[in-house]
């Protein structure tokens, strides 16, 4: 789930990491938001419109299966609560937060791997962002969308020192 599916605002999962929301006013990532062909989805930005935005392979590909899975409804959340009592509700509620929370560190604890704390769901968003900043600031501005690339260099200011040192030995060493 928090594999490289991006997200803007609250219910944007498509590009970067998820971000689940509690904001009843914010009706979440619906089936049909989705374009599979296109490898894009709809989603409800900051500025309170609909948005297209890429899904990246790694997201999609899984979004694929899920959906191969569950079959679900056109209006169905493509992220639902799978409690019983939210089974029970038509149409299945949205992921909490916590819920989101809940099921990272389930994967961890799962894994075999030993992690100093559970991953959370904004944290697939950061990893992300780094790996793209370290390769190109101005498509992680893009991919995050941060308004100004200067958000972008603010939040990864220890990539952009490193970025700056490793383009800098790379002259001095090539001489």
């Amino acid at each position: 789930m928090a594999s490289r599916v991006a997200n803007r605002g609250h219910d944007r999962c498509g590009t970067i990491g998820i971000t689940v929301s509690d904001d009843e006013d914010r009706d979440g990532l619906r089936r049909h938001h989705i374009n599979f062909e296109a490898g894009t989805m709809q989603v409800f930005g900051k500025n309170s419109t609909r948005e297209s935005v890429p899904i990246l392979d790694d997201a999609l590909d899984p979004l694929r299966r899920w959906e191969q899975f569950r079959e679900p409804a056109d209006d169905e959340a493509v992220f639902p609560r799978l409690d019983k009592a939210a089974k029970a509700l038509d149409p299945t509620p949205l992921i909490t937060t916590q819920s989101a929370r809940n099921i990272l560190a389930d994967l961890c604890k799962w894994s075999e791997y030993d992690f100093e704390e559970s991953l959370k769901p904004h944290g697939a968003r950061r990893g992300l962002g780094r790996e793209i900043y370290r390769e190109n600031p101005q498509l992680a501005q893009d991919v995050l969308w941060h308004k100004s690339i200067e958000t972008t260099h603010e939040g990864y200011a220890q990539e952009a020192a490193k970025r700056t040192r490793d383009e800098a030995n790379d002259i001095i060493g090539g001489e």
